[in-house]
C-alpha cells in the first residue's frame, strides 16, 4: 500500500502538506494550545482533540491523520488565520488549498 501511495502524485502531495501542517502544531506549543482553546470556544460540549502524525510503518495512520485534519478543518483555519498566533508568512505555508480539503 505504501508503494501505491508514493506512486500517486496527488496523494503524496496531500500527505506532505498534511504532515507539514501537523508538524507545525506538534512543534509549536502556542499553536497547539490555541487549537485546543478554539475547539472549546467553538464547541464547548465536545472534548478537544489533537492533530495526529502519521507513521511510515503503519499505512492506516496516514488515513487517520487526514481524517483528523478534516475533522479539525474549521478550527485549524481559524488558528492559522490569527496573525497573533501564526505569522502571515507561515499561515500561507501551512494552510491547505480548497482542492486538498475535498
Amino acid at each position: 500500500i505504501r508503494h501505491a501511495i508514493t506512486r500517486t502524485v496527488g496523494v503524496e502531495r496531500l500527505l506532505g502538506a498534511g504532515r507539514k501542517l501537523v508538524g507545525h502544531f506538534k512543534h509549536s506549543a502556542v499553536s497547539a494550545e490555541n487549537l485546543q482553546q478554539k475547539q472549546i470556544q467553538l464547541n464547548p460540549e465536545k472534548r478537544p482533540v489533537v492533530v495526529l502524525q502519521d507513521v511510515s510503518t503503519r499505512w492506516n495512520s496516514s488515513f487517520f491523520m487526514l481524517q483528523r485534519l478534516l475533522e479539525l478543518r474549521t478550527v485549524l483555519t481559524v488558528v492559522l488565520s490569527d496573525s497573533s498566533i501564526t505569522p502571515k508568512k507561515e499561515h500561507r505555508d501551512f494552510l491547505l488549498k480548497d482542492q486538498q480539503w475535498s
